[in-house]
């Protein structure tokens, strides 16, 4: 009787420590992806190619936080541009880019669109002129969706919404943290 007794403790035992394991990796897990849906990011800077009557070009630079334990790959994305609240372009691509885990990482894409189409004439010789004298007059948004994977998960579309100037741009010093100012 006594070692049937023994022989259920530690099977009893065994179960406990098995299950406890299993619980605590699952809710680490799970743990992780939540810091990971709750990523920061910013438009760290900005490169002008060209400004023409009837094409301009420039180059954004987006910084991304991941705030879990484990890497992220941004599979793909689709974003519309908005120069103070006008549509002006949308972006896609299908290139993969790393955002390593605990880290900022860097992505960049480039617009291109013919202002003409856009704005009328008025509008334009405004946005240069906010451009040489007040740059906080010239918003830019961002919005759209990210493709995300963490290891083997696919995630949900995660929704991207960023507003922001000119000026707030220009000024910001390229190393500065990535604000957390969503949810």
């Amino acid at each position: 009787m006594e070692s049937q007794l023994r022989k259920y403790l530690i099977w009893g035992g065994a179960t406990i420590a098995v299950g406890s394991l299993i619980a605590g990796i699952y809710l680490y897990y799970k743990q992780q992806v939540k810091k990971a849906l709750q990523f920061c990011y910013k438009i760290s800077k900005i490169n002008i190619f060209h400004v023409r009557k009837d094409s301009f070009s420039f180059e954004l630079f987006v910084k991304i936080q991941n705030k879990s334990n484990f890497s992220l790959i941004l599979n793909s994305y689709d974003l519309d541009i908005y120069l103070n609240e006008k549509k002006v372009a949308n972006v896609k691509s299908d290139k993969q880019y790393k955002i390593y885990s605990n880290l900022i990482s860097e992505l960049s894409f480039e617009v291109d669109f013919d202002p003409s189409k856009i704005f009328n004439k008025d509008y334009i010789l405004s946005l240069i002129s906010y451009a040489l004298t007040d740059q906080s007059k010239i918003v830019i948004q961002i919005t759209g969706y990210l493709n995300v994977t963490m290891d083997f998960i696919m995630m949900k579309k995660m929704k991207f919404d960023y507003k922001t100037t000119m000026q707030q741009i220009v000024n910001a010093k390229p190393d500065a943290d990535v604000k957390c100012d969503i949810v």
